[in-house]
C-alpha cells in the first residue's frame, strides 16, 4: 500500500465508489428489516436464509446480493484510495463477495425439509465460507491501513473482526451441541458486526490524510520572528513620524 497523498481524480473516484457502496448497503439493511416484519417467523432460532419462505421472503436474495455488491465497491474504493491491498486481502474479499452471490442465487431448503438438498448444501457452504473470510480479511487489512493513514479507523475494524469471528464460533457450537437452538440470534449478531465492517471500510476509504506539519526548513519563519519584525517596523515608523528637536531649535535661533 502506498504512503502518498492520493490525487484529486483518485479521491473523486473513491468517493463515487463509496457513495455507491453506501447506497447498496442501506438497501440491503432495509430489505432485511422488511423481511423480519413477518411476525410468524422466529428470528431467535431461524437463520435469515429461512426467511426466504416467509411473507416477504422474496427480498432475501436481493438483500444478500446488495450486500455483496456493497462489499465489492467498498474494497474497490480502498484500492483506489490506498493502492494495492495485497493478494491475501483480495482473495478473502473475493471469496466473501462470491459466497454471498452464490447464497443469493441458490436458496436454502424450506423449513421441515428432510435433510439438505444439493442446493441447500451449496448455500450452507457458500455462506460459511463468506462469513469466515470477511473478518479475516479485515483483521489482515487493519494494521496496513493504520500504517498508511492514521486517520483510518483501524482499531474499530479489528474489534468488529474479532467480534464477528467470536460469533461465528458461537454459531458452530450451537450447531454441533445445542441442536441449533438460538442460532438465529447468533447469526444476526454476526451479521451486524459484518455490516459494521463494511461501514468501517467505507469510512476508511473516505478518511483524509493526517494534517501536514508546517515546514521546518529555510523557508519556514517562526511566529516569534514575525512578531519581532512587526514590533521593529512599528518602532521605525514612530521614529520617522516624530519631529527632530535639533532642527527646530536651529530655526528658532
Amino acid at each position: 500500500m502506498r504512503e502518498v497523498t492520493p490525487t484529486w481524480p483518485e479521491r473523486a473516484q473513491a468517493a463515487a465508489l463509496g457513495r455507491f457502496a453506501s447506497s447498496a448497503l442501506i438497501l440491503a439493511v432495509v430489505a432485511i428489516l422488511v423481511v423480519h416484519a413477518d411476525g410468524e417467523m422466529d428470528p431467535v432460532n431461524q437463520v435469515v436464509s429461512s426467511f426466504a419462505f416467509s411473507r416477504y421472503g422474496v427480498l432475501v436474495g436481493p438483500a444478500i446480493a446488495a450486500l455483496s455488491v456493497a462489499s465489492a465497491a467498498a474494497f474497490a474504493a480502498l484500492r483506489v484510495r490506498y493502492g494495492p491491498l495485497g493478494g491475501l486481502t483480495w482473495t478473502l474479499a473475493g471469496v466473501w463477495c462470491a459466497g454471498l452471490l452464490v447464497a443469493a442465487l441458490v436458496p436454502t431448503d424450506p423449513l421441515g425439509h428432510g435433510g439438505l438438498s444439493v442446493g441447500g448444501e451449496i448455500h450452507r457452504w457458500a455462506t460459511l465460507g463468506s462469513f469466515c473470510c470477511l473478518p479475516v480479511a479485515s483483521w489482515h487489512l487493519a494494521p496496513r491501513l493504520s500504517a498508511v493513514n492514521p486517520a483510518a479507523p483501524a482499531g474499530a475494524l479489528r474489534r468488529l473482526a474479532l467480534a464477528s469471528l467470536l460469533m461465528l464460533g458461537v454459531m458452530l457450537v450451537i450447531t454441533l451441541y445445542c441442536q441449533r437452538t438460538g442460532i438465529g440470534m447468533a447469526q444476526r449478531i454476526m451479521l451486524v458486526t459484518e455490516v459494521g465492517i463494511i461501514a468501517v471500510l467505507l469510512r476508511s476509504a473516505a478518511a483524509g490524510p493526517p494534517p501536514a506539519r508546517p515546514p521546518a526548513g529555510r523557508g519556514a519563519v517562526a511566529p516569534q520572528a514575525l512578531r519581532s519584525a512587526a514590533r521593529s517596523s512599528r518602532a521605525t515608523c514612530r521614529n520617522h513620524s516624530r519631529p527632530s528637536t535639533g532642527s527646530t531649535s536651529g530655526m528658532n535661533r
